[in-house]
């Protein structure tokens, strides 16, 4: 009678679980899920180096991306190629080599062949540049992700970032703005400025105290006469200036006595100046390799 009992309450739970199944737990998160067709996908040859970036910032009608490189991750070499005849450019990806489509989806590539470190970084170009600007480059260390690859990114000079590749290989970054997160598409183009330069009380004894402005084009960082006028200033013109443009004086070219000034708070800078008018005037606090230190 017993073992009746137990055969007839084990067949009574059979039919309970099959009237009322267990519903099924969900699985498990991945939590490293594969990107799927977040950026695109493509291989390189032996010695090349394939470079994807994506803009996030603006990207002016009829503009090209320009990448301007030099060979080796050195810093002080000076063979950047910006010539706007030789300078190579980027190119807009539309599918990637799976046939993924990224149309419109503001992502370009570069491929370069060098068996050494490659170091470079895009740079707008607006469709009537007449020259290269490097104001209109790439942001600073925050902006950029790298998505694959391994590039070494340093923090540059005045919101700017150095990209060093160190191997062969494919590159997959995004940029999220350009150089001082401005928008290159709305940039004020002054017909004429004029820089005005007040000379400091006090000038460095031994050197020669006459001052040259540099600058980012029109300008010319390696240095352009300023003319004296009657009332102790040196002035300089140049046109088509956008605003944005930096620029900086030294004497007689020499880097160690450029202009220090101060601001509205007295606290001294070595900073470079910026275009944001047609009359730029300027009175340094004096001329020097950087700020002095402070007197304790």
């Amino acid at each position: 009678m017993k073992k009746l009992f137990l055969a007839f309450m084990a067949v009574a739970m059979v039919a309970l679980v099959g009237c009322n199944p267990q519903p099924t737990p969900d699985p498990i998160p991945d939590p490293d899920p594969e990107p799927a067709g977040d950026y695109p996908v493509f291989s390189a040859a032996e010695g090349e180096y394939v470079i994807v970036i994506n803009f996030e910032g603006p990207i002016c009608e009829g503009a090209k991306i320009a990448f301007p490189n030099k060979t080796y991750c050195v810093e002080g070499t000076t063979d950047w190629a910006t010539d706007l005849e030789g300078i190579t450019y980027m190119e807009e990806v539309t599918t990637d080599e799976n046939g993924a489509d990224f149309t419109g989806k503001n992502w370009y590539k570069v491929s370069l062949q060098y068996g050494d470190s490659l170091q470079g970084k895009p740079a707008l170009v607006p469709a009537d540049a007449a020259a290269f600007d490097w104001n209109y480059q790439t942001g600073d260390l925050a902006s950029w992700t790298v998505l694959a690859g391994e590039p070494e990114i340093t923090a540059g000079y005045s919101d700017e970032a150095n990209i060093c590749f160190p191997v062969a290989g494919v590159y997959v970054m995004k940029s999220a703005y350009w150089k001082k997160q401005v928008n290159p598409c709305d940039i004020t183009v002054f017909q004429t400025v004029k820089f005005i330069l007040h000379m400091p009380a006090e000038l460095p004894e031994g050197i020669d105290p006459t001052p040259t402005i540099h600058g980012a084009m029109p300008l010319d960082w390696g240095g352009l006469d300023m003319v004296k006028e009657a009332d102790g200033t040196y002035t300089y013109e140049a046109t088509e200036v956008p605003d944005g443009t930096e620029f900086q004086f030294t004497l007689s070219r020499d880097w160690n006595y450029k202009a220090i000034w101060e601001d509205a708070e007295y606290n001294c800078t070595a900073a470079n100046f910026s275009v944001t008018g047609p009359v730029m005037e300027i009175t340094p606090t004096m001329f020097a390799a950087g700020c002095p230190a402070v007197e304790e």
